[in-house]
């Protein structure tokens, strides 16, 4: 512009996104001392979805979980549990002035990690609570026993959470159980799996609580191998979910479980069984939704044959729980809440909202949903054209989505360096 003198257009309102804006800027514009403007006319796009700066992390194979602060910034724990480097648990984050940076130092991790988690935890002194679980090698017993590392961040430095020393000691016979959880309550409260694993060895899940831990066995023929135990998840202490396997003589039957915690022990409230010829495979997730006309848990889980949505209304006993909806998609899996699903795969992440348009699409009023017709979210996120995996999602307080996932480049050997982190958020 003349004199270097610069416009700035502000709209009133915007469209969705993705969308393409044009501005024209006529000579009858001017500076302060009246020369006009060169007329001139430019367009540019609004994306859906941003990235948050660079990659937050590269290096070798790793899990990423996020979490947002008080200030709606995130957070990123990254475990790196590769044979191309040093095992270690460390944590990032990201400040607009400065860009990703670690907070602290390296947390020791042993020879196989369980699972980590990371959350924001109000009541816990306004900082950020890290847990994750490891032990010395993949086969028992242990000797040291599994452990959860709990700590917390004080504004200065990592502190003990949830215990003094901020360890918890699982089942010391328990094998690593793939996709299992430690899921962060209240910042007194941690959940954990451990699998008494082995020929006719039935599973259980330690969920460690205010009360004490409770060992959750959900069937004496439930056999869970070091490879079969995925995703259990529970949400506010009161509901646990998790995936298991049965491997018999006529094939493998994948199950999958809803407990609620009731008079001190967890009572079994819904069940879902399928057929596979593989080994197990999924997540899940679980929810509350509390309204005027009542409470009912959900269950979102992925497996071979996509993602599916169990409602189940609150009530003393067994539970009549049934499908609300699906995703034909199977893949790497995170969850908002019933109506909000995200995933990851090949093709890279997406985000599942609730379709409400059509008639059969219609959830009753101040009444928890009872029917999901996924739609996807803005478009796929893939920064390198390689897919993404490990997908974690996190509102703010502003209600836009933020993604966190991990992308291999792929690289013919594995290398060291193969592996990226990305952070993007809802525009």
């Amino acid at each position: 512009m003349v004199d270097a003198t610069t416009v700035q257009v502000t709209p009133t309102s915007l469209p969705a996104r993705p969308c393409t804006l044009s501005v024209d800027v006529a000579s009858a514009v001017t500076d302060l001392a009246g020369n006009p403007a060169v007329a001139a006319s430019t367009s540019f796009t609004l994306p859906f979805w941003i990235q948050v700066g660079p990659p937050f992390f590269n290096g070798a194979n790793f899990t990423p979980v996020l979490a947002l602060d008080a200030n709606d910034l995130p957070w990123v724990g990254i475990a790196v549990n590769s044979s191309l480097a040093p095992s270690r648990v460390l944590v990032t984050r990201w400040t607009p002035s400065t860009g990703w940076s670690q907070v602290g130092l390296d947390f020791p991790l042993r020879a196989v990690l369980g699972t980590i988690e990371l959350a924001f935890v109000p009541g816990a002194g306004g900082g950020v609570v890290l847990a994750y679980d490891d032990r010395a090698s993949q086969n028992p017993p242990y000797n040291p026993p599994v452990y959860i590392h709990a700590s917390r961040w004080d504004g200065a430095g990592w502190v003990p959470a949830v215990t003094t020393d901020g360890l918890l000691t699982l089942d010391p016979q328990g094998i690593a159980a793939t996709g299992g959880f430690l899921s962060i309550n209240t910042g007194t409260t941690l959940g954990g799996t451990s699998s008494l694993s082995g020929s006719g060895s039935s599973a259980c899940i330690e969920v460690q609580r205010p009360t004490g831990t409770s060992c959750l066995t959900p069937s004496t023929s439930l056999y869970v191998l070091s490879n079969s135990l995925y995703g259990a998840d529970y949400a506010d202490g009161d509901y646990v979910s998790m995936l298991g396997s049965i491997i018999g003589g006529s094939g493998t039957e994948q199950h999958s479980y809803l407990y609620r915690f009731s008079t001190g022990q967890y009572i079994p409230v819904f069940s879902y069984t399928s057929g596979t010829s593989n080994l197990p495979y999924g997540e899940t997730r679980v929810f509350t939704v509390s309204t005027t006309q009542g409470t009912s848990a959900y269950v979102v889980q992925s497996s071979y044959d996509g993602v599916r949505v169990a409602g189940c209304p609150e009530q003393a006993g067994p539970m009549s729980c049934g499908q609300i909806g699906s995703i034909s998609s199977g893949a790497s899996m995170d969850a908002l809440g019933p109506l909000f699903v995200v995933l990851a795969d090949g093709s890279g992440a997406r985000a599942y909202v609730h379709d409400s348009g059509p008639l059969t699409c219609r959830n009753p009023a101040n009444a928890p949903p009872t029917v999901f017709c996924p739609v996807q979210l803005g478009p796929t996120v893939n920064p390198l054209g390689k897919g993404a995996s490990g997908v974690r999602v996190r509102q703010d307080s502003r209600g836009r989505a933020w993604l966190s996932f991990s992308v291999y480049n792929g690289d013919v050997p594995v290398k060291p360096t193969s592996f990226f982190g990305y952070v993007y958020r809802q525009n």
